[in-house]
């Protein structure tokens, strides 16, 4: 409103509205996705955009460039599945666990308790290319990192690095941290690799 009366137009100065402002907080609204899961409840009107940017039941885009589903993040390991052959391998963060990839993967759904990890096996022409880019809200305020390790024989190759959102954006190589796993490592059989995902808090 400009700072002026809506009735006469005259400058009213830069007044809280302490009575409206009261009636707001005492506002309670569900979250929009409760139709489709959110148990959060009745929230205070003023948290009610902040939790849906956040909320796990909101829209997701496939991670994946060449496919348009959008969907909440309860229906991604069904979709992974049945339209792109991934399978999904439930994980404990802070722990070590074994990735056994065929020569023929490109992709493993990881799911950590209610949130999902993409790992990304791309075939180069020196190797496999590994990195980990996390299906998360748009605004998300946790720090993801991971460790990833290939052994073969007295060999070994590790890598730490940050988790990528993908949900802002489609996958981009050209903004992760990758681990090249070059072809004197990969065998008929496929590859293992040991992974250790952390998730951290923001404060």
């Amino acid at each position: 409103m400009n700072n002026k009366c809506p009735s006469c137009t005259e400058p009213v100065g830069k007044i809280r509205n302490l009575g409206l402002e009261k009636i707001l907080e005492s506002l309670r609204i569900r979250c929009k996705f409760s139709s489709i899961g959110c148990t959060e409840g009745m929230l205070p009107y003023r948290f009610q955009k902040i939790h849906e940017r956040k909320c796990r039941f909101a829209p997701r885009e496939c991670p994946l460039s060449d496919c348009a589903y959008m969907g909440s993040l309860d229906t991604f390991s069904s979709h992974f599945e049945l339209l792109h052959s991934v399978k999904t391998l439930p994980f404990c963060f802070d722990t070590w666990f074994t990735v056994r990839l065929s020569m023929t993967d490109n992709h493993l759904l990881l799911q950590g308790g209610n949130d999902y990890y993409l790992l990304q096996a791309h075939e180069e022409r020196f190797g496999k290319l590994l990195y980990v880019s996390f299906v998360s809200p748009p605004e998300s305020d946790e720090v993801h990192t991971y460790q990833m390790e290939v052994k073969t024989g007295k060999k070994h190759l590790t890598l730490t690095s940050s988790v990528q959102n993908v949900q802002q954006g489609k996958l981009n190589l050209n903004l992760v941290d990758f681990l090249l796993v070059p072809r004197c490592f990969l065998s008929d059989e496929g590859l293992q690799v040991e992974v250790s995902i952390k998730r951290v808090l923001e404060v």
